[in-house]
């Protein structure tokens, strides 16, 4: 047989998550998987439109100024530069750098050589790649999931090779700790930034090859993989990840991760089954001598790095006391719950060492003063009971602690009544210390109005200000929704909650809460939660298969037993209602959704400790049940009073029977998720979580999402520039891809004297900090045609939809400026200013003309284009007169001239010619352009009219049928367009704003799209369920996102609204209004 030799193809890929930032970027809203329930009046069409142009366009590459290209990653809050080498990534907290480079790639001894940079780099949204000969192409695709690296060889030299070796030096100043199956880089500290582990391969029958890193000379790491009999290519899959927490003194059974609590950089986890004899803070926690005696440990955030602070134990540590059955911090005090602890003392640091009243349980209070940790006090129940439970819960808000003690068998019902009435087993109790000057005492006994029989109430407890939530997860009515009935045992466990408010120190119940649909066995109140005025409330037992969020309330068929499910509840004023019920996008039967609840400002974090799918980090693939109660844990949103899901977490290291998602805790946008059964024998931050050494250690996971919110500027901080400048009052702002921001300020100090008030800033330079671009009366001598002695006045009109190219306009003064040739186009590119345009200045292809006025400035998303609308200087000798003198030009971002029609004088493409352009114009995909102008008929009077046109081609204009005085669809009858206000549009459609004539002066104003349609009107209720009369009165912006999606800024009118809240920004979405923000809503963060 002829000898063939067989070109093989060799991927190798690797996914690089945040350290210490959000391990998963949401899109939108909801879920992206294609599998997935869609929301609610959404299209697959426009969902997939949706999420394809929102995380293709905040993850695109984009070239720089010297020849290296950069990628935003808002997910995880880092930025990555692109060189010939490879890559260097840092975060925007922290000091550290992180890069690698591919050094050498080698089969069995035969190495392939390596030719660096000679290649161009070629892009293609969020994919960048370049080839180094021999065949070997590098690759790198950046989207939700994180930075994924990967090569590409497609010749192996060696037939029937054995190893395949690629060798990578560290770029940055993080240090390798290479283990073979997990990489842990460094900082001078010692501290793990991040990790390289999960490593994984498999050839492309699927098989999976051994595969392990080793160490190499001088710092550098090798991947080597075992490719004896496989078929190519071969994929290897190492993922970097951070902030996965374990014990400093990791043991079996120990069950880390079975309580967590966080409070702004701080996390405190609870080991319940921990067994060391230590006591207080920070002792010697080698032992197992003491039982189940139980910990805490505590772990601070720094420049995004998790290390551990304090190791805590009771003051009188015992065997089963369960110390961290229960934890709760706010800022610099923890309270930790021993559930099992057996003392008889009462109150406020009684007597310890009393042991005779077995699992009556007890509360313990540590404070931090500096970085030190210490136990302030020991608290116990009024009235000691064993088996009482007193710490099975606790919360904290401020100087008060409550705490949950469910097993308590008090028959009396109210506030403060008498605590001595045993004759209700197991009805459960709470109760609720204050702080004043350090002092610790009990301020209230708190009972069910209605207690009952094994109702369980204390079984969970919350607090947030003057406001405390409890669960009742057995109580047995058959009320639904608020204040029902609860005299009575018509619901066998279908559970309930209760807030209790406090005023001038006093106690009242304010709302009994039960589930809109609540049912036997449900349980809701076995977690419960609560954020100003909004609360959470889980139900573990409940049996429906819906399948996504409800806002509405619904009948449900019960076929998914214990598929769980949790209520939001919202307070205005002191009525509470039920906002929504949540469930995950796949519901399972058995999943125990809502377990464990938390919430903070518009977020809440829900708990599905038995859920089954082999899913790893965030929003994986949970279509399967290949790791039994394994566990998740689920992210909701609240835009406006709509809820979505949007993100699903697992562990980095998911494993059978972890129960991931049994603990849950939220903090802005900081979550821990626990999973207490999880059996690694890592210890610390960051070790090696893939290994089962430890049946039931335990582990904790961090994760951050939200809006990647940064800080560019806060007024009297120190304003990059002069010396002595300090920004002043906010002025224009405007943020494009890649976090790119271009912004103008008002500044002080003495860099600002002489009326060098104003100036304009921003962060497209190679470092990603804010840099000062141009300050008022700066000289611009020899700018472009500028005179000497020119120095700008005014700066406005900033756009920065791309990196690294945004635009402003600018006024001078000085000799020989006059109105007529004030005004420059700048282009900010990162390094310097360019100077494209300026009034007074020849354009040739308008025949030589003169703008004397720029209008309004557009800029393309992505392509080479802007659009700028202008008049011009009439001259009588190059035919500029009225009629002819205003128009759209279409530049690139060299200023060259791409295209000069439409103009004023020319056919509009509707029978009639152009009259004044009005100056508003957009730019967008297509291409297309956007604009304004008068139509002259041939007979009757000119009217407004909208129009697109091509960016790219002198081609005729389209007009809209949106003009004055055409009827206006959806508007009052009779009504006809008056005014046009503002264009705007994608590759879709176009829309227009506009005034109407003939419509009552509360709905005289609107937006519709290019064929007629109306999209939004003055009037339209925004909340019509949950506030009806509360409308929009007033648009003020609006922009195109979509075919018949729409982001618009409005004032608001109607029953509640003032000055504190009367702005909103909406989205319309196939019709659908959502409310993404309203003035006086919590800010993230």
């Amino acid at each position: 047989m002829k000898n063939i030799l067989k070109i093989l193809c060799l991927a190798l890929v690797s996914l690089m998550t945040a350290s210490g930032a959000r391990t998963g970027a949401a899109a939108p809203v909801g879920d992206t998987d294609s599998n997935r329930p869609l929301p609610a009046g959404v299209s697959a069409s426009d969902w997939a439109s949706i999420v394809e142009t929102w995380e293709t366009g905040r993850h695109a590459f984009a070239t720089q100024e010297n020849g290296t290209f950069s990628a935003r990653q808002p997910g995880m809050r880092w930025r990555t530069v692109f060189d010939s080498e490879g890559f260097l990534t840092r975060p925007d907290a922290g000091d550290w750098a992180w890069g690698l480079v591919l050094r050498s790639v080698s089969v069995d001894e035969t190495s392939l050589a390596l030719e660096t940079g000679t290649s161009p780099a070629a892009i293609d949204g969020n994919r960048l790649s370049r080839y180094h000969g021999a065949g070997i192409e590098e690759w790198y695709r950046n989207d939700r999931r994180g930075l994924e690296q990967g090569w590409t060889i497609a010749k192996c030299p060696v037939p029937g090779a054995e190893t395949l070796l690629l060798e990578l030096s560290v770029r940055g100043g993080l240090k390798p700790e290479v283990h073979a199956d997990v990489v842990a880089f460094l900082d001078g500290g010692g501290n793990a930034i991040l990790t390289y582990g999960g490593l994984k391969a498999w050839d492309a029958d699927g098989r999976a090859l051994a595969v392990r890193f080793s160490d190499r000379e001088n710092g550098a790491l090798a991947v080597e993989a075992d490719v004896r009999g496989a078929r190519y290519p071969v994929t290897i899959d190492p993922i970097a990840q951070q902030a996965f927490l374990k014990a400093s003194n990791t043991g079996n059974s120990d069950h880390f991760g079975y309580s967590v609590a966080v409070s702004g950089d701080t996390l405190v986890v609870g080991a319940p089954g921990e067994a060391s004899p230590a006591t207080g803070v920070n002792g010697d926690g080698s032992g197992n001598g003491l039982t189940e005696s139980g910990a805490a440990y505590v772990f601070v955030r720094s420049g995004g790095v998790w290390v551990q602070q304090a190791y805590l134990k009771a003051s009188n540590s015992g065997m089963l006391d369960g110390f961290g059955a229960a934890v709760a911090i706010s800022g610099d005090t923890i309270v930790v719950g021993a559930p099992g602890e057996d003392s008889a003392a009462t109150g406020v640091n009684g007597d310890e060492l009393d042991n005779t009243e077995g699992s009556s349980g007890a509360v313990y209070v540590f404070v931090r003063s500096g970085n030190q940790w210490s136990q302030q006090a020991y608290l116990k129940a009024s009235n000691t009971e064993d088996s009482d439970q007193f710490g099975l819960s606790v919360g904290i808000s401020g100087e008060t602690v409550v705490v949950g003690a469910e097993m308590e068998d008090g028959g009396a019902g109210g506030i403060n009544g008498d605590d001595t009435d045993n004759n209700m087993s197991v009805a459960g109790a709470a109760y609720v210390f204050v702080r004043s000057r350090g002092k610790w005492s009990q301020q209230a006994y708190l009972k069910a109005a209605v207690p009952g029989i094994g109702d369980h109430f204390g079984h969970q407890v919350a607090i947030s200000g003057e406001s405390i939530i409890v669960g009742a997860l057995n109580e047995d009515s058959d009320a639904i929704g608020v204040n029902g009935d609860g005299d009575n045992d018509d619901g066998p466990e279908s559970g309930a909650a209760y807030v209790f408010v406090r005023s001038k120190g006093k106690w009242s119940q304010q709302a009994y809460l039960k589930a809109s649909n609540a049912d036997f066995y449900d349980e809701f109140g076995c977690s419960v939660a609560i954020s100003g005025d909004t609360a959470v409330v889980g139900a573990r037992g409940e049996d429906s298969s819906a399948d996504r969020p409800i806002t509405e309330g619904s009948s449900l068929a019960n076929d998914f037993q214990n598929a769980g499910a949790a209520y939001v509840f919202f307070r205005t004023g002191t009525t509470w209602i039920e906002q929504a019920y949540l469930k995950p996008l796949k519901p399972e039967a058995g999943d125990f959704f809502g377990s464990a609840v938390a919430v903070s400002g518009d977020l809440v974090v829900v708990g599905a400790p038995l859920e089954s799918s082999d899913a790893t980090g965030v929003n994986g693939n949970d279509n399967n049940a290949n790791a039994g109660s394994s566990g998740a844990a689920y992210v909701f949103s609240r835009m406006g009073w709509q809820w979505w899901q949007v993100a699903y977490l697992k562990a980095s290291n998911t494993g059978a029977s972890d129960v991931l998602g049994t603990a849950v805790a939220l903090s802005g946008q900081t979550a821990i998720v626990g999973a207490y059964f999880e059996g690694s024998d890592a210890i610390g931050v960051n070790g090696n979580g893939n290994n089962n050494n430890a049946p039931g250690s335990g582990a904790a996971y961090v994760y951050t999402f939200g809006p990647d919110f940064r800080s560019l500027s806060h007024r009297q901080f120190r304003a990059p520039g002069e010396a002595d400048l300090y920004y002043g009052t906010e002025g224009q702002a405007v943020i494009g891809d890649g976090a790119g921001a271009l912004f103008e300020s008002g500044v002080t100090g003495f860099g600002a004297s002489r009326g060098r008030n104003r100036a304009t800033f921003s962060n497209f330079g190679e470092s990603g900090e804010v840099d000062l671009l141009l300050q008022r009366y700066s000289l611009l001598s020899g700018v472009g045609s500028l005179p000497t002695g020119a120095k700008v006045t005014t700066m406005n009109s900033l756009v920065a939809h791309q990196w690294r190219r945004g635009l402003f306009l600018a006024t001078v003064a000085g000799g020989g400026v006059n109105s007529t040739n004030n005004r420059v186009l700048f282009r900010d590119n990162g390094s310097f200013l360019v100077p494209l345009r300026r009034t007074g200045d020849e354009v040739a292809e308008l025949g030589g003309a003169k703008p004397n006025v720029f209008k309004e400035l557009g800029q393309h998303a992505s392509d080479n284009a802007l659009a700028l609308s202008y008049t011009l200087a009439r001259d009588s000798a190059l035919g500029v007169t009225s009629a002819n003198d205003s128009g759209l030009l279409f530049l690139n971002h060299g200023g060259n001239v791409i295209g000069s029609m439409p103009r004023e004088g020319d056919a509009d493409g509707g029978g009639g010619v152009f009259g004044q352009f009005v100056g508003k114009a957009a730019i967008h995909d297509g291409p297309r352009a956007f604009f304004i102008a008068k139509s002259i008929p041939v007979t009757g009077a000119a009217v407004d009219r909208a129009y697109w046109t091509r960016h790219d081609t002198n081609s005729a204009p389209v007009p809209f049928l949106v003009a004055g005085g055409v009827a206006a669809a959806g508007a009052a009858p009779g009504a006809t367009f008056r005014t046009l206000l503002a264009t705007n549009g994608d590759a879709g459609a176009g829309t227009v704003r506009a005034t109407l004539t003939g419509a009552p002066s509360t709905a005289n104003e609107g937006i519709w799209v290019d064929s007629g349609p109306l999209l939004m009107l003055e009037g339209t209720e925004i909340y019509p369920m949950f506030q009806p009369g509360v409308v929009i009165s007033r648009f003020l912006r609006y922009w195109a996102v979509g075919s018949d999606q729409i982001l618009a800024q409005v004032i608001l009118r109607g029953p509640g609204v003032k000055s504190t809240n009367n702005q909103a920004l909406l989205l319309l979405e196939n019709h659908r209004l959502l409310v993404l923000m309203r003035t006086g809503d919590r800010a993230p963060g």
